[in-house]
Order: structure tokens, then C-alpha cells, then sequence
């Protein structure tokens, strides 16, 4: 199923892939309905809510419970680096909260608020925090090198 940037499925031997250089991949797992995501979220999805769409897709079609999900996020640009020419002007206002005071945004606390706001519980997500702009020897940055490669992220049900 296909819900704007996020492919779900409860297919076994079907991989979900995501390609990002920034962006975040969140990998959900549903372990009592047996069904996976594998979500594309960066500023603009994050914004509109795409972890919120995608949730709410498989409670609808497979009948997720939240509570049950377990949450895998990729490394994505860090707020060390994640620079906007005026956050406040161009991010919603529910994303102000996550304006740093060096005036970047912290997309890692956006994503863990936003799984927490679908019911996921805190302790079934898994966030490293690396950022991919501060580390180019180990992942691609858009931001970092402009038309660039990507890496992928692969999610599967065996």
C-alpha cells in the first residue's frame, strides 16, 4: 500500500526500500499484525504529518495498535546541522518547539514527538541520533554536497 512517502505492506518476501541523503526512513514493525512501513520523512513531510498518515493507514487497513509498534529511525541531518534562512517563517507552528537556540531544528525530537502523538510507545523507539551531514565518510548529505548519492533503507517480513 502506498500512503505519499511511505510504503506498507504485510507481504512476506516483499522488501520496502526508502533512498535518502538527509531525510529520515522510519521503519515501523507491527509484530502482532505482522505488517511493516517503511516511511520517507524530512522537514516537508514531517510538517505534514506523513509518520501520522502512515500510522493511521495501517490502523485502518491492518488494524495496528500504536502501542504495539516497533520503531526504527535512520540516521538523518542532526540539529547540529539542519540550518533553515528563518525556521519560524517557513515551519509550522508545531514544529517552533524543536527550533534550536542557534536557530536550527532538531528533526530527531520531531520525529520520536510525532511517533509518541500516533501512540507509539517511547521505549519501542530506536533513534541513533547520527547525523548524516557531520559524517561523509559513512552517509551521502544533500545538504552537505548538493546533487548527490543516496543510501537506502530496506525493511522485509520474512
Amino acid at each position: 500500500d502506498i500512503c505519499g512517502d511511505a510504503l506498507i505492506t504485510a507481504e512476506k518476501d516483499l522488501p520496502l526500500v526508502i533512498r535518502i541523503a538527509d531525510c529520515a526512513s522510519i521503519l515501523v514493525f507491527d509484530p502482532t499484525k505482522n505488517v511493516i512501513a517503511n516511511v520517507h520523512a524530512g522537514w516537508r513531510g514531517f510538517a505534514q504529518k506523513i509518520i501520522h498518515s502512515a500510522i493511521q493507514k495501517m490502523r485502518e487497513r491492518f488494524l495496528s495498535n500504536p502501542r504495539d509498534l516497533l520503531v526504527g529511525v535512520s540516521p538523518m541531518i542532526g540539529p547540529c546541522c539542519c540550518r533553515f534562512s528563518d525556521p519560524e517563517r517557513e515551519l509550522p507552528r508545531a514544529m517552533h518547539k524543536h527550533i534550536t537556540e542557534e536557530n536550527t531544528v532538531n528533526l530527531w525530537s520531531t520525529a520520536e514527538e510525532q511517533l509518541r502523538e500516533c501512540g507509539v510507545l517511547q521505549n519501542h523507539i530506536e533513534n541513533p541520533r547520527i547525523c548524516t551531514f557531520c559524517n561523509p565518510e559513512e552517509f551521502f548529505s544533500y545538504r552537505r554536497e548538493g546533487d548527490t548519492g543516496r543510501f537506502g533503507t530496506a525493511i522485509m517480513l520474512g
